[in-house]
Order: C-alpha cells, then structure tokens, then sequence
C-alpha cells in the first residue's frame, strides 16, 4: 500500500513563518489541525526525510500556536527546532472532528516514516 504524506485530503494552507507577528497575521481562531516544520534543513526518520517535526490540533489553533511561542509553552524540543532551524507552520481548518483529523494525519505520518514526528512527544 502507498501511503502518500500529507494525505490528498489535507487540504492545507500555504506556510508562514512562525513569529508572533506572523501567527496573529495568517492563523485563524478557528478549529483546526496545523503543523510545525523546519525552514533550513531535513530531519532524519526510520524510514525518510521530512521537513515536518510537529503536528497538533485546537479548538482554536491562533491561540494553540501563539503558546507554543510563548514562554510557558511546555514543549521545549520545539523551541530548540526553531532556534536551531527556524519554523514554518501551516494549517486545516476543521469546524468538526479536528482532534480525529490530527490522529489521522500523525498516523499517516508514522506509516509513512515509521516514527511520529520529533516533537511530538505524546499521542494524540
């Protein structure tokens, strides 16, 4: 079976840079699946390159991303991506099921390179 990532029905925006400015700017307060990647540089899976290193949900993903930036954001494998690399990030809204559709996509992403992505740490 070929498993192709993202899946054709990840119908996601363009990425923006992962600044504060750029996140109030592009991101919406809507419910969504989004993802972290690298801007310089590919990270090493099982079983491929990807750029990707995060991928995550909310109910409201301006809110979610602009706390992964912010000083009490708890996940600190991301902020040393972004230090080491600097960050894009990109979005799907979902306005249903948008904590299914971050499962879905982290586990076509696990298929497909055999790890889920760097700094996710955690299942969803």
């Amino acid at each position: 079976m070929n498993i192709i990532y993202p899946p054709l029905n990840f119908d996601c925006s363009r990425f923006f840079p992962f600044k504060n400015q750029s996140v109030r700017k592009n991101a919406p307060k809507k419910p969504g699946v989004y993802e972290f990647s690298t801007r310089s540089g590919e990270i090493e899976y099982l079983n491929g390159i990807s750029k990707i290193f995060y991928i995550g949900s909310s109910k409201n993903i301006r809110k979610r991303i602009l706390e992964h930036l912010g000083a009490s954001g708890r996940n600190g494998g991301i902020k040393n991506f972004c230090k080491d690399h600097g960050c894009l990030f990109r979005y799907k809204l979902c306005s249903e099921n948008w904590n299914k559709a971050e499962k879905e996509l982290y586990y076509k992403f696990l298929s497909l390179f055999g790890e889920p992505p760097k700094c996710n740490y955690m299942k969803p």
